[in-house]
């Protein structure tokens, strides 16, 4: 009998700690619903010149194509200083059925002339057509 109530003090010793956390909550603002919002277009400036970029898997992780077509495409874009590869032509070397190797062909681009959208390009959009036809 001693040793049931040493347990059942236990117990209870143990389940009476409750844990209290405090919140918070952030402080919001409304925005009113007559905010016109345009997006940034740029100009987009392209190499004539190819980049060739490679990418070999030594590592001992198994990485599927698109992640080591995605390095390739990152060390041409090193290489060349460029923001974006247009074009890109991959080839894969392959080892059985795992992928070792890519090599990765495109014209590098610059994004240049940012700017804000102007409201009667903004008609021209096809994602505002798109939305007339939804309303």
């Amino acid at each position: 009998m001693k040793k049931i109530l040493i347990l059942l003090a236990t117990v209870c010793l143990l389940c009476s700690c409750a844990a209290t956390y405090n919140t918070r909550s952030a402080k919001t603002v409304d925005v009113p619903a007559n905010v016109m919002m345009y997006p940034t277009t740029a100009e987009l400036i392209v190499s004539d010149t190819k980049v060739e970029g490679t990418y070999k898997n030594t590592k001992k992780i198994v990485l599927d194509k698109k992640s080591l077509e995605r390095e390739a495409v990152a060390n041409a874009l090193e290489k060349s200083g460029a923001d974006v590869l247009v074009s890109p032509k991959f080839t894969h070397t392959m080892k059985g059925a795992k992928c070792i190797a890519v090599k990765v062909t495109g014209y590098p681009a610059k994004y240049a002339d940012f700017r804000t959208v102007t409201p009667a390009e903004l008609e021209e959009l096809p994602v505002a057509q798109s939305l007339e036809k939804d309303l």
